[in-house]
């Protein structure tokens, strides 16, 4: 079954962030809890982890593009 990666609520003051790194390509699969990409607010850079495990179908954003929070930015077959 497909499932959306949403990028979540980093904090109350968070809405965007920007993408700086996958740390998966399509293809690799990936545990829950695992770091599947890395995000950069005004003041760090932020690891964000897998919610479920899967193979990565799709990539939806590319390094460099502002994420908002509720964006989809990947499509896993979920184990």
């Amino acid at each position: 079954m497909k499932r959306e990666v949403i990028f979540p609520q980093l904090s109350s003051k968070i809405e965007s962030a920007t993408l700086v790194e996958w740390r998966k390509a399509i293809g690799d699969h990936i545990g829950q809890g695992e770091v599947l990409y890395e995000v950069e607010t005004a003041k760090t850079i932020s690891e964000i982890e897998a919610a479920f495990s899967g193979t990565v179908l799709e990539l939806q954003t590319e390094i460099g593009d502002e994420l908002k929070v509720g964006d989809v930015v990947a499509i896993l077959e979920v184990d």
